[in-house]
């Protein structure tokens, strides 16, 4: 069997070199080649010439943007995905079980028990677990900068880990204003304009392994889960809202709504960012979103299993 190992020797947690010793030791008698990323973007490169030469399974060691990366070269091909999770939150492997110990999650792959899982598409581009426009979107951005900035900065982020979303979103709440989004919805039967502070459209609960913004969200059932928060009241009540979202308490705010989709198309007299496992993957004024059912086979734990 080939196998390719991809592995963001950057990613957040630093197990990086243990996950390399723990592949060695698993299939080191196996077709096995280990590559390592360069910068952004290479993931899915790699990805692709693996495909090309007829992998039959890709293992991801790294955060959701490497995953994603590699997802987005694999969909619509038989290959099978193998996670190491190495990241800042890991959304996807939470979800689904997957230890982020690296010996421990090598035993996963090895056991070969494959879920097909959605993914959600937007604008050609695909993503596994959550994405949207609004706060999030800053939230992400504000990492990304200090990720880019100097080595005190990406010092910060990397001892922070995941804990560093529930840092910036304090920042983003008190720093300034909070930007209002006016935008035009369409699910293909009814056109709605709304004035939003956040839109979240995702396929699995958590967000940023802790906030529970999509509590019904599951996926493999062919359907996203999308969470608003109008832009209604003061600066205090629209944080008001975005603090009881990502603690799961959609029902204390008349300005919270959901609902369930398998399309939505959204429109914006301005360009927006969109973000998607945890990066920012497109800045225009309008993204027609749809779900992939089933579209990658990911080996964990448990066929059924995952978390609710």
């Amino acid at each position: 069997m080939k196998i390719q190992a991809i592995i963001n020797k950057n990613a957040g947690s630093g197990k990086a070199p243990e996950a390399r010793l723990a592949l060695t030791s698993a299939f080191g008698g196996n077709s096995l080649r280990i590559s390592e990323t360069r910068h952004r973007g290479h993931a899915g490169k790699i990805a692709r010439e693996a495909v090309a030469r007829g992998c039959e399974l890709i293992i991801a060691v790294g955060g959701d943007g490497t995953i994603n990366e590699i997802a987005n070269a694999i969909i619509g091909s038989k290959v099978r995905l193998g996670l190491i999770p190495c990241g800042k939150a890991n959304d996807l492997a939470t979800q689904h079980g997957i230890s982020c110990e690296p010996d421990t999650a090598v035993n996963t792959i090895r056991a070969g028990r494959t879920r097909n899982i959605d993914c959600i598409c937007v604008n050609g581009y695909h993503y596994l677990t959550t994405g949207g426009i609004g706060f999030g979107s800053d939230v992400i951005k504000a990492v990304e900068n200090m990720l880019q900035g100097g080595k005190f900065s990406r010092w910060v982020v990397r001892k922070l880990g995941n804990r560093i979303y529930s840092l910036e979103i304090i920042r983003v709440l008190l720093g300034r204003r909070i930007i209002r989004h006016t935008i035009r919805l369409s699910n293909g039967h009814r056109d709605y304009d709304s004035t939003l502070v956040s839109l979240v459209i995702g396929n699995q609960p958590i967000l940023a392994k802790h906030f529970r913004v999509l509590p019904s969200a599951n996926n493999n059932d062919a359907m996203f889960d999308v969470c608003m928060i109008k832009a209604d009241g003061n600066r205090f009540c629209m944080a008001f809202a975005i603090i009881q979202t990502i603690r799961g308490r959609h029902k204390s705010s008349s300005s919270i709504s959901t609902v369930r989709a398998n399309r939505l198309t959204i429109k914006s007299a301005r360009p927006l960012r969109f973000f998607a496992d945890g990066e920012i993957v497109k800045h225009d004024k309008y993204f027609d979103i749809r779900i992939v059912p089933g579209a990658i086979n990911l080996l964990t734990p448990d066929r059924n299993g995952g978390r609710s």
